[in-house]
Parts: C-alpha cells; structure tokens; sequence
C-alpha cells in the first residue's frame, strides 16, 4: 500500500486552484449578456439607416442605451458576489466615444461611415480580450479588418454602413448565443 503524499496545504492549494477557476469561469459565463445587449444596439444602427436624419443622431442614443443595457444586464452578476473590475470596460467604452466623436468632426461622411464600424470592432474586440474570451476578440478584430478593407475597397460607403450594421448584429448575436451555450454547460 502507497503511503498517502498529499498533505493538508497541498489539498488547501488545490482547492484553491479549483475555486479560483471556478470563479473566472463564472465571471467570463456572463459575457454573452453584453454581446446581446449589443447585438441589439447593432440592430438599431441598421434600422436606423434606412432615415438619413435618424442615423446621423443614432450613436448618439444608441451608445448610452447600449452602456445602461449592459449595466442591467450584469446587476445580476453582482448579486452572485462574483466580482469584475470594471475600469478597463469604462475606459474602452470611453476610448470607442472619443475616436468616434472627434472622428465625426475630422472626416468626411464617407470616411465617418466606416470609422464607426472599424472602431466599434477594434473596442469590442479589446472588450472580449478584457473578459478573457479570445475567440469573441478574434471575431471582432477580424470584422474590424473587414470594415476598413471594404471602406478602402468601397465606391460609395453608405451603402456599405448597413451591410456592416448587420454583419455586427448577427456577430455579436450570434457570439452571445455561443457564450449563453457554453455558460450552460457548466
């Protein structure tokens, strides 16, 4: 017979481990409720781009609407004492407003059409990075790559806003229903 080699702290370090994995698998189970939130968001962008007086204002509801759906969406998460430090969501959300906005007042329209989807993947890929999800960051980082190449490639860039607007709804939409699946396999 093997004698027994696990001492009490190495079993405390164990159980360590495991409730420190199950914690951020919990944390990161929750990030499908952002990309729903916005998969929403993104949906508005393309409906709103059907009324060139809706669209030029859109963002500026539309982004608000967007951040107070998010924190709703995770006041559940608080109340599961699983904790996230949430300064690097502020500044990203923050960073996409700024580039966005001073954007909108350097470019032209045209230029500005694809600015907003180039920047809006390149913020929401950080913003997966951010929640440890590294597939949801390649998604949006390569639809970023795909809204500059299509704006340089583009004759007339309002059409291409609303193809983008929808490419992002069915991705994030369909980035959330992945997370939701896997969150339920837990």
């Amino acid at each position: 017979m093997e004698p027994d080699t696990h001492t009490p702290t190495q079993e405390m370090l164990e159980e360590l481990r495991r409730l420190r994995r199950q914690t951020r698998l919990e944390v990161r189970s929750e990030s499908w409720r952002y990309l729903a939130v916005w998969a929403g968001v993104f949906l508005g962008a393309f409906i709103s781009s059907f009324n060139s007086r809706v669209a030029g204002w859109y963002w500026i509801v539309g982004v608000p609407l967007g951040y107070l759906g998010m924190f709703l969406a995770y006041r559940n998460v608080k109340e599961t004492g699983v904790r996230a430090k949430s300064w690097p969501y502020a500044v990203t959300g923050v960073g996409i407003g700024v580039v966005n906005g001073i954007a909108s007042f350097v470019l032209s329209e045209e230029a500005i059409v694809v600015v907003v989807w180039v920047v809006m993947g390149a913020g929401f890929a950080v913003l997966s990075w951010i929640d440890r999800q590294p597939l949801a960051a390649s998604l949006f980082a390569a639809l970023s790559a795909l809204a500059l190449v299509l704006g340089i490639t583009s004759e007339d860039t309002f059409e291409l806003y609303p193809v983008l607007a929808l490419t992002f709804t069915f991705a994030s939409a369909g980035a959330a229903v992945g997370l939701w699946l896997w969150a339920r396999r837990l």
